[in-house]
Parts: structure tokens; sequence; C-alpha cells
């Protein structure tokens, strides 16, 4: 996703949330070999151009400096 390239992964962890949410590439329907492979096929016939605005969503949303700026200012004024 820092890249700014579509993602293919298996649905594990937060990962099917995070797919739905931003829409950043495509996601195996399961985590076998098999499913990745499909996934992996799917994703090539796809134009990666139709995950832009999801990329840029979730590069924005995931930010480090951003994080790290909010998580200092929370720290800074709890009582």
């Amino acid at each position: 996703v820092q890249l700014g390239t579509p993602v293919i992964a298996t649905p594990v962890g937060d990962l099917p949330r995070l797919y739905r949410e931003f829409k950043v590439g495509t996601l195996a329907e399961a985590a076998t070999a098999a499913a990745f492979a499909d996934a992996l096929r799917a994703a090539l016939a796809q134009d990666a151009s139709g995950f832009g605005a999801g990329l840029q969503r979730a590069l924005e949303y995931f930010d480090l400096d951003g994080s790290a700026k909010h998580l200092a200012t929370d720290i800074e004024t709890r009582p």
C-alpha cells in the first residue's frame, strides 16, 4: 500500500475488514495456495487504476507521521 500498488492477500486477521473498507486490492477466498493463485490471476486481469482511491484513503489513514503526532497529543493531554 505504501508504494501505491494494489495488494493481494489471504483472508487472515483483520485483512478482510481492511479490504472491504479501503478496497486496496484482491483478497483470496481462503488462506490456501490455490485460493491465493486464483486471487493472483484475478488481480492480474483487473485494471490496477481502479484501486487508486482506496489506496489513497489507506495511505492517509495509516500515515505513520500523523499517527505518531496523534498519539503524542493524546499522551500530552491526559490528566
